[in-house]
């Protein structure tokens, strides 16, 4: 069998993405996040994104609410981690210049997985009915009756992507995933995302998959759509395996966003342009772990 190789550049990822989209984003906190596409889609004056955000959400949401593309953001948290708060986020939500959807983890979780089985909702296990998240979005969660048991049981929609974006710090050209570190629920959103794009550091030689230099496929290629293969392609957040995350320039947005989003978004026009702003010599000096594969960090 003939296969096709998925790689394409990131500007044709992001075109992928159309105003009004509902597009999940993996990684959390910061760590994993598919920041060269977050970049091109707010350079690229997208418009009206309803994100759906891993279930604690950082700097991609932040930078594109700042950027001004997001109208809906369903979350339970965006922050920066250690660093703060998330301002941009802040000053949207309390300006009600974008719609929060007050959600918690179980929803992302099932609402994704619903999806990713082609179901039209999802029951959540019971304890749900004791939380007060179904007062703050009532118009998410509704309750079901279980025809087995009579049990009443809160349930909520399935949550399906038009475009879900995950970063993994290794792919094959033709999609296969393989995730060294936490996979949070970046698997769960490419299986429930009708475009699924995947952002890696490294593409890795065809037979990976069969070599045994990986224990296994996290996800395989049949779910990915594109694979977009730039280094450090989850920078300022951190790759596993590969390199930390950056915290000097999370301190530096934190200081003054404005600033940070012309230098390192509108003026950066791609992504090597954005990587000579932060400095090879800080990128491979201070930040890089150790870029070898597993199989052969073992045998040295």
């Amino acid at each position: 069998m003939n296969r096709r190789s998925k790689v394409i550049d990131v500007a044709s990822a992001a075109d992928l993405v159309s105003d009004g989209d509902l597009v999940a984003i993996g990684g959390i906190h910061a760590h994993a996040a598919p920041m060269p596409i977050i970049r091109e889609l707010a350079r690229a004056g997208r418009r009206n994104l309803r994100l759906l955000p891993n279930v604690s959400a950082g700097l991609p949401v932040e930078v594109l609410i700042a950027a001004g593309t997001v109208a809906e953001v369903y979350t339970a948290y965006v922050g920066l981690e250690d660093f703060g708060l998330a301002p941009a986020f802040r000053a949207a939500a309390e300006s009600s210049t974008i719609v929060v959807h007050d959600v918690d983890e179980p929803f992302t979780i099932y609402g994704l997985k619903a999806a990713a089985a082609n179901l039209p909702f999802m029951p959540l296990p019971r304890g749900h009915q004791s939380t007060g998240t179904r007062s703050l979005s009532p118009e998410l969660f509704r309750t079901v009756v279980d025809p087995y048991s009579g049990n009443e049981h809160v349930a909520i929609p399935a949550m399906r992507p038009d475009v879900g974006i995950v970063h993994a710090p290794r792919c094959d050209r033709f999609g296969n995933v393989f995730f060294d570190g936490p996979i949070y629920q970046d698997d769960l959103i490419l299986r429930a995302s009708r475009t699924a794009i995947v952002v890696t550091d490294e593409i890795v030689p065809d037979d990976y998959a069969a070599s045994g230099r990986h224990k296994e496929v996290t996800v395989p290629s049949f779910m990915v759509s594109a694979v977009v293969a730039l280094p450090f392609a989850a920078h300022p957040t951190s790759s596993a395996g590969h390199y930390g995350r950056d915290e000097r320039m999370l301190e530096d947005y934190v200081r003054s966003p404005e600033q940070w989003m012309a230098r390192y978004v509108s003026e950066a026009h791609d992504h090597h342009q954005y990587l000579e702003r932060v400095g090879v010599e800080r990128l491979v000096g201070t930040l890089r772990v150790d870029h070898k594969p597993r199989a052969d960090r073992s045998q040295t």
